[in-house]
């Protein structure tokens, strides 16, 4: 990961950043673009926010965003086949804190691996120096390697050197993304179906609303651009009456025998 190899450089930096393309061969693009679009909205169209709170809150060592939620997040295991690929991980690493990962059913982490983070809270992981053939070559695995322990760990490893974490939820949301994965342990599945149904009708009433909405919006412009053509043609036409008249008038003045 080039990233990891500019630790040293980064570590000069109070604040820094990791954000990619968030491309994948095995979705289509547009889940990809989708993704990256939230974590964006959320990591990037706030950036004096988030510098502001870090700067004022010397306690927060990792900002990550928050998950996108959707029909698609109750049917997701954030754990996927990472436990013990991250253990090993973190058992490499000379952190400070103890921590049991097996009893950790919803990890805390930077879906997308794309957050903002003081390199102080994430030296352990940097300390170990790890290059680029220490991760499988691309395509990458959909899970168990490296790079995805990697993904779920730097909130830990944050906490291990005595550093909070904050997750930004965007204005647009009503309910973090987090919290719908913890909802999901606490109901029964017949339950959860019921709601997966009730949330897809949503997601499409939503889609349909901001259709119409954009739809509308662009009727409307639609609407001003032919107003303001109508008023160039009456101006246009105001001018030929002008000019025709004037041509007239010169016309007949030359006519007039003398």
């Amino acid at each position: 990961m080039p990233w990891i190899n500019l630790s040293e450089k980064l570590s000069d930096y109070e604040i820094a950043g990791h954000f990619h393309s968030k491309k994948s061969v095995r979705i289509d693009s547009w889940v990809g673009d989708s993704w990256r679009y939230e974590i964006y909205k959320s990591l990037i169209l706030p950036i004096p926010e988030i510098f502001n709170i870090l700067l004022n809150n010397k306690d927060i060592g990792v900002i990550i965003p928050d998950i996108p939620y959707c029909q698609h997040v109750f049917d997701f295991n954030p754990w996927g086949k990472n436990i013990h690929s991250c253990i090993e991980l973190w058992n490499k690493m000379n952190c400070k804190k103890s921590l049991d990962l097996d009893k950790l059913i919803i990890p805390i982490m930077p879906y997308g691996t794309m957050f903002w983070y003081r390199p102080d809270a994430l030296q352990p992981l940097f300390d170990l120096k790890l290059k680029e053939e220490d991760f499988p070559e691309e395509p990458l695995p959909v899970d168990g390697t490296l790079a995805h322990a990697v993904e779920r760990l730097p909130v830990y490893i944050a906490w291990s050197q005595n550093y909070d974490f904050k997750v930004l939820v965007h204005k647009d949301n009503i309910l973090s993304g987090f919290d719908y994965l913890e909802i999901k342990q606490e109901i029964r599945p017949e339950i959860q179906l019921e709601l997966n149904q009730e949330m897809f009708f949503l997601q499409n009433v939503l889609l349909k609303t901001k259709t119409m909405i954009f739809v509308k919006w662009v009727h409307k412009v639609w609407k001003r651009v032919k107003i303001f053509w109508k008023n160039i043609n009456l101006k246009v036409m105001e001018i030929k009456k002008v000019i025709a008249t004037s041509i007239k008038f010169h016309g007949i003045n030359n006519g007039i025998p003398k």
